[in-house]
Order: C-alpha cells, then sequence, then structure tokens
C-alpha cells in the first residue's frame, strides 16, 4: 500500500502518521513535505496563499523588517529605520540623527541645542547652564555641551549662551538663569 504524499501547504514529520499538519505561519510547504521551511530573512507570509516555495513568500516592504520565518513584517521600532525593501532586520539612527516614529525610512538630523547618539528616539537637549558645541558638526553625548561663561545664562536646550541683560548678573560660569540685581545695585550693561 502506497502512502499518500501531504498536499501542498501540509507538512509531517513524524512516521507512521495518519494526518498532515497545516504549514506553520511564515513557513511554506511543498507537496510532499516532511518539514515546514521558513520564508527567507527579508520575505514574510503571502496572504491568502497556499505556499509551497520560498518564491511564494511576500517581500517585506521600506520602514519594516522579516526575520527568518516571520509570519508578518514589523515595523521598524523608534530610533532606527530602512529605506530598503526585503530586509531582514532595521539599522539604527547614524550619530547626529534621530528617529522618534515606527515604521520610518530616514532619520532626521538633531536639533540646535541637542545631542544624539547611535540609535537615538528623541534628541536630547543640553541641560540647563551648558549650550551647543558649535565647533561639533555631530554632538553626540552630554559631554560635547558647553559650559556657559559667567555673565551669560544658557536655559535647558540653548544653541548659544545669552549675556545677562542689564539688572541682573551672572557671577559664575554654568548657570542657568541669571541672577537679578540685589535691591540698591544695579548694573546698566549688559554683561
Amino acid at each position: 500500500m502506497v502512502t499518500p504524499k501531504c498536499s501542498r501547504g501540509t507538512f509531517q514529520d513524524l512516521e507512521g502518521a495518519t494526518a498532515c499538519k497545516n504549514c506553520t505561519d511564515g513557513y511554506y510547504c511543498a507537496e510532499g513535505a516532511a518539514a515546514a521551511l521558513p520564508c527567507p530573512g527579508g520575505t514574510t507570509k503571502r496572504l491568502g496563499v497556499v505556499m509551497t516555495s520560498a518564491a511564494d513568500c511576500a517581500t517585506c516592504g521600506e520602514g519594516s523588517f522579516c526575520p527568518v520565518g516571520s509570519a508578518e513584517a514589523t515595523n521598524c521600532s523608534a530610533g532606527t529605520y530602512n529605506n530598503e525593501t526585503r530586509q531582514g532586520e532595521c539599522t539604527k539612527c547614524a550619530s547626529g540623527t534621530y528617529q522618534d516614529e515606527e515604521g520610518a525610512t530616514s532619520c532626521k538630523p538633531c536639533k540646535a541645542g541637542h545631542y544624539c547618539a547611535e540609535g537615538s528616539a528623541a534628541p536630547l537637549p543640553c541641560p540647563g547652564g551648558t549650550h551647543m558645541n558649535s565647533s561639533l558638526t555631530v554632538m553626540t553625548s552630554v559631554n560635547d555641551c558647553i559650559t556657559c561663561d559667567a555673565g551669560y545664562s544658557c536655559s535647558v536646550g540653548s544653541a548659544t549662551q545669552t549675556a545677562c541683560l542689564p539688572g541682573s548678573y551672572g557671577p559664575e560660569e554654568g548657570r542657568s538663569t541669571c541672577a537679578l540685581c540685589p535691591a540698591g545695585k544695579f548694573t546698566p550693561n549688559a554683561s
């Protein structure tokens, strides 16, 4: 007696079985398959098709990724992007850029007064009392921010330091705000 083969889209990996198993999502099964085979990286299950070969797997689109055996595409997470189809993973945003959305195809340039390390999901502001280092092309850490000079203030996320206005002063460096002159004293000029 001839044992019937499993039909397309099913498989059987055990000897002596009386029925075939449905092919696993993200896998394909040819007629007579002894195992479900995974869709290659960068591809995923194609809906509405009995998948019998790797050619039946759907291409993963831009802004997403599909590891080996994917049942569906996964959006790139914040801090990553994918500008190509058929990818098994997303790429981290380069230093000096960020991406705050899922499913992106590119990264955004870091904002003035902020720094962005590799894989940043948001630009992080220079802390109060510091400002952007304009001599750097890319700021990647808080250590790249420059301390404000005495006579100036730097609020959180400052691109440049701001001179203290008449009636206020900055007695030391690293101030986020200028101090008001005490009663009975004044300064007529900006620092």
